[in-house]
């Protein structure tokens, strides 16, 4: 990252040898998704660049949530995969693939707001570089990540971005 570029936060930390923060690794042209996109818009998103999720933004921009790989296919399941007990066999479940294709396909027009991954928290620009490890490592391999108001979204991380700023300065 060129100084020209450096905000004067990342100034403030080098000069005191903290650690690189969340605005280091952002992804600051990710793809989004209207509040109102459908399901079928967003599986074509994700599919289309190889994306496990996609943030969601309101009408004036303010992020909204992630629709995810995960939440768009929970909708073709019979049940929702944390309702298992742990250890649950899967024998009871004998939908084929042509049933599954055909219940994602009554669930096609849903409002991508209906389909928020609620397991995927973001982040304020100002997070650590060692907070947003901890947040991708224990969540979601995409994090959100936020102006300091909370509000608006800056960009998304992930961990092939946070790596490279890590091994940057090993």
């Amino acid at each position: 990252m060129g100084i020209a570029r450096r905000t004067a936060e990342q100034a403030m930390r080098q000069a005191a040898g903290q650690d690189a923060g969340a605005d280091e690794v952002i992804d600051r042209v990710p793809a989004t998704l209207r509040r109102d996109a459908t399901l079928r818009e967003a599986a074509e998103a994700l599919i289309q660049r190889n994306a496990w999720g996609i943030p969601v933004l309101e009408d004036g921009g303010d992020y909204l949530g992630v629709c995810s790989v995960r939440s768009v296919a929970e909708r073709c399941l019979p049940v929702r995969p944390d309702s298992l007990a742990p250890g649950a066999g899967l024998g009871y479940l004998r939908h084929d693939l042509e049933e599954l294709r055909e219940r994602l396909s009554r669930e096609a027009g849903r409002p991508v707001a209906d389909l928020l991954d609620l397991g995927v928290p973001a982040v304020r620009q100002s997070t650590s570089l060692p907070q947003l490890l901890l947040v991708l490592g224990r969540r979601a391999p995409l994090v959100p990540i936020l102006a300091d108001d909370g509000r608006r979204l800056v960009g998304v991380a992930t961990w092939e971005r946070a790596m490279r700023a890590l091994w940057r300065g090993a």
